[in-house]
């Protein structure tokens, strides 16, 4: 087995044990606090803090392993390479200088990068970890309630989410150009679409302390199934304006505005939202007629 293998097989069991060993201390402390009856913090901020703490745990214990890190990998010419090695030994005179692949570099990149640790795949997060909490989530949710709303909480999730995120994008570009004119930063180092992915991210808080507290609360029963639903559906539609804005950015033409690639992210925006309403409403309906026809095969 490689050293680069062996590393990779390293950090995903590290992140495995790391999330394992949060969730359980998690769920004890929310069993607590709920036995105790504890007020001053609730679930979500407990998780918050143990999610801080195990955060900057990993972060320095990460940098004191790359620092004494024996197995860096081959060392590697510039010169007839068939692919990006992941970490790179350079020899000068008297030192050893090892250089670990970050990414690749555009016009955009900053020339110098900070430290990087192998952190979990994004893809892994929306395709393996988010489709199990939106669907819990839906399927605890108080049909009569949502349906009641389902124009209030639709226009809450779908135009709430776009507007939310163009208004924190555009604010975000906004205080960059501010840092640009101050001299705080090079100009071109953040690009508007960057400043509208970090508005997609931002806008897609689920609002969990205060599902929480308007759970003990015993609020009003709309006010809850308004926010709930908009909790459950705005992620979905934070990760396709994500893919929409990164598409942006790979067809278009660095700060320039270059309306096909507008359009062509809008219709992957839109073409995304339709197929899967369309797929989910006919595993549903599917759903229904096999449940509702126990017997589809006739005893004898």
């Amino acid at each position: 087995m490689s050293n680069t293998v062996r590393e990779r097989k390293d950090s995903a069991a590290l992140l495995v044990l790391s999330a394992v060993c949060l969730a359980l201390i998690t769920i004890l402390s929310v069993w607590k606090l709920k036995q105790f009856k504890y007020r001053l913090i609730n679930e979500a901020g407990g998780a918050m803090f143990y999610g801080v703490f195990l955060g900057l745990a990993l972060k320095y214990l990460w940098s004191d392993r790359e620092e004494h890190l024996e197995n860096m990998g081959n060392v590697c010419s510039c010169h007839g390479l068939n692919s990006t090695p992941r970490v790179i030994m350079v020899n000068t005179s008297s030192h050893g200088h090892c250089y670990r692949h970050i990414g690749k570099m555009g016009q955009r990149c900053s020339q110098l990068s900070s430290p990087h640790m192998d952190t979990l795949n994004p893809e892994v997060l929306f395709n393996l970890f988010l489709p199990p909490i939106i669907f819990f989530g839906a399927y605890t949710l108080n049909q009569r309630r949502f349906i009641e709303n389902l124009g209030s909480v639709l226009t809450y999730a779908f135009l709430g989410t776009m507007i939310s995120s163009l208004c924190i994008g555009a604010c975000v570009y906004g205080f960059t150009r501010l840092m640009v004119l101050l001299e705080r930063a090079a100009d071109g180092e953040f690009s508007l679409t960057d400043c509208l992915l970090f508005g997609a991210i931002m806008s897609a808080t689920d609002p969990v302390s205060v599902l929480g507290l308007l759970s003990d609360l015993h609020v009003d029963l709309n006010l809850h199934a308004l926010l709930f639903g908009e909790s459950v559906l705005n992620d979905a539609v934070a990760i396709v304006l994500t893919h929409a804005i990164a598409s942006y950015d790979q067809m278009g033409r660095g700060n320039l505005f270059d309306p096909p690639a507008f359009l062509r992210s809008v219709g992957f925006f839109l073409g995304v939202l339709i197929g899967s309403f369309l797929l989910g409403f006919i595993f549903t309906v599917i759903t229904a007629l096999i449940s509702f026809q126990p017997l589809l095969i006739p005893p004898p």
